[in-house]
């Protein structure tokens, strides 16, 4: 009699392990060695990873991750895990904007996310760019000018700290975040 709340404890435990984890994670400095890795193999990962859920929640992912054997430039010196977190992060946030949207349900578009990974070269400097872009609801200018502060969040799910993290985590490897977006 008792399994439906052993069930309702385990999974609020580790609800609430993950808000530590990622509290705990925002509050120290990211630690671990770079090492080589090639972009498109992370991005590819995480993709894989959620694959199944996008096909149950009727979202297509689109992958746009070039795969020239010649383009060597999209090996970068990183830790892998702290970049897939990152991608995690932004699949997951588009996930739920379809979950939380009317159009989505109504069938008045497809659902669609792309992950995109690039290069340019600029002033002698390659620049490497991953973006996560979808046709959800999007964002009015009010929520854009607080995505990136800590513990803000317009989700029941969320703690606020999933951008501020993936922030650090650009910021820590040298690069930058951005985000636009409209409703």
């Amino acid at each position: 009699p008792a399994e439906p709340f052993l069930k309702i404890i385990v999974e609020e435990v580790n609800r609430l392990n993950e808000v530590v984890t990622q509290f705990l994670n925002y509050a120290k400095p990211f630690q671990g060695k770079p090492e080589w890795a090639d972009l498109r193999e992370v991005a590819r990962s995480v993709a894989e990873r959620f694959s199944e859920r996008f096909k149950q929640s009727g979202v297509r992912l689109l992958l746009q991750l070039p795969d020239s054997p010649g383009i060597s430039r999209l090996q970068v010196k990183c830790q892998p895990a702290l970049l897939g977190l990152v991608v995690t992060n932004l699949l997951e946030n588009s996930l739920r904007a379809f979950a939380n949207s009317d159009a989505a349900r109504k069938g008045q578009k497809i659902p669609t996310v792309s992950l995109r990974l690039a290069n340019t070269i600029q002033e002698g400097n390659v620049e490497i760019s991953l973006s996560v872009e979808d046709n959800g609801p999007g964002m009015t200018p009010e929520v854009m000018d607080k995505i990136f502060i800590p513990f803000f969040t317009q989700s029941p799910q969320g703690t606020g700290l999933g951008l501020s993290i993936c922030q650090k985590i650009a910021e820590a490897h040298g690069g930058r975040m951005e985000a636009s977006s409209v409703p």
